[in-house]
């Protein structure tokens, strides 16, 4: 049986997300999808689910114990899901990806499908959960990711203009050398350019790829946006990520701060030579 590209591209984006426990509820699309998991993801545990309110609260248990649990349903067993979802999930802020299969669209043959089809995404809306509809096989499986690849690769991207907006805003004192895209931050550090998410007292997400390393830090500041405060903890997750990386915090480097020699920051070689992005 031929397996459709959609079914292959949103296996691959679930696993790409980090996602290893799907709860579905059987359904004639989504059985594609489960033969692809079943073939080529053998590490990821596929969970029955007789109603969707119960893959649901199965879904928020696997989350509890540790889990980046997944919802596979068809569109109209949302309104079966509705109290699981809101009295449940959203008010204690349960993360849980859905995979939704889609009735009631033009050339639905089965009428009492079209009601809960055409009503999907405005019920998202108004329970605030955001989806995204995809509508081809190109790109099903980046939609699917919590982050998709590309907006990543496009955020870590610098150009000219973004830098010369930047140097002339506020923030180069605190970060020079630094851009904004994407609503994230990004710096040049000890050890390669860092993507940075700030929180007004202080929380943090500190990525550097060149160390390898993701630091999350949830405590807080006394006032808010203190310079001193932001620049030590900084100095900080520079100096551990080059310890475990390198075990040496002190190691610095000799070019462009997370740019390999011979090589840009947009990929361009340089005619210095060769090296590679790591």
């Amino acid at each position: 049986m031929t397996t459709p590209a959609w079914a292959s591209e949103v296996c691959a984006g679930v696993h790409a997300a980090g996602s290893r426990d799907v709860v579905y509820v059987p359904d004639n699309p989504l059985s594609h999808v489960l033969r692809v998991f079943e073939d080529r993801f053998r590490d990821v545990r596929l969970l029955l689910a007789t109603r969707e309110e119960e893959a649901f609260g199965i879904a928020a248990g696997l989350y509890l114990g540790g889990r980046l649990p997944t919802v596979m349903l068809q569109s109209s067993g949302i309104g079966n899901s509705l109290n699981a979802i809101t009295s449940l999930l959203l008010p204690y802020e349960i993360p849980v990806l859905m995979i939704v299969s889609m009735r009631g669209d033009a050339g639905e043959w089965n009428a009492a499908q079209a009601p809960m089809g055409r009503a999907v995404r405005a019920i998202f809306d108004a329970i605030g959960v955001p989806h995204t509809t995809v509508d081809s096989a190109d790109g099903a499986g980046e939609t699917v990711q919590v982050v998709p690849a590309r907006w990543l690769r496009d955020s870590w991207g610098v150009t000219s203009d973004l830098r010369s907006a930047f140097a002339a805003s506020p923030a180069e004192l605190s970060f020079p050398g630094g851009w904004y895209r994407n609503q994230l931050w990004f710096r040049p550090g000890r050890h390669g350019d860092v993507l940075l998410c700030l929180g007004i007292h202080g929380q943090l997400l500190h990525v550097c790829r060149r160390t390898r390393t993701v630091t999350v830090k949830l405590s807080s500041w006394p006032e808010a946006q203190n310079p001193t405060y932001l620049h030590n903890t900084l100095a900080a997750l520079d100096a551990i990520g080059g310890a475990l990386a390198y075990g040496d915090s002190q190691r610095s480097t000799h070019h462009l701060p997370g740019v390999a020699p011979g090589l840009g920051r947009r990929g361009a070689r340089s005619r210095r030579g060769g090296g590679s992005v790591v």
